[in-house]
């Protein structure tokens, strides 16, 4: 169950030395019209702090020229800058990171 209601979070699992690897996704995203540049913070609940990010993957409906850069982590969140072409389109990212627990 989500610590947080409305998304989705997990424990993918434990690393030898007791560091967490954990999943998380962000709040959905609307591109405004005109699209341009979106910020959005995903949280990972699971861990203290994030020490690294395995993995980032947006999903976008319907399908639109996007990209993510300018990622920051602070705690045991990870903030990113979304880059996109178009308007209208719903933007969510899913992260897998490393970090204790």
């Amino acid at each position: 169950m989500s610590a947080y209601p409305g998304k989705t979070t997990d424990l993918v699992g434990i690393l030898a030395d007791g560091r967490i690897m954990a999943y998380a996704q962000s709040d959905e995203v609307v591109i405004p019209i005109g699209g341009g540049t979106m910020h959005t913070i995903i949280t990972i609940p699971h861990l203290k702090r994030v020490e690294y990010v395995i993995e980032m993957e947006m999903n976008l409906d319907p399908l639109i020229a996007a990209q993510w850069s300018d990622k920051v982590i602070l705690g045991n969140t990870v903030g990113v800058t979304i880059y996109a072409a178009s308007a209208g389109a719903t933007v969510v990212l899913d992260a897998i990171a490393v970090g204790p627990p």
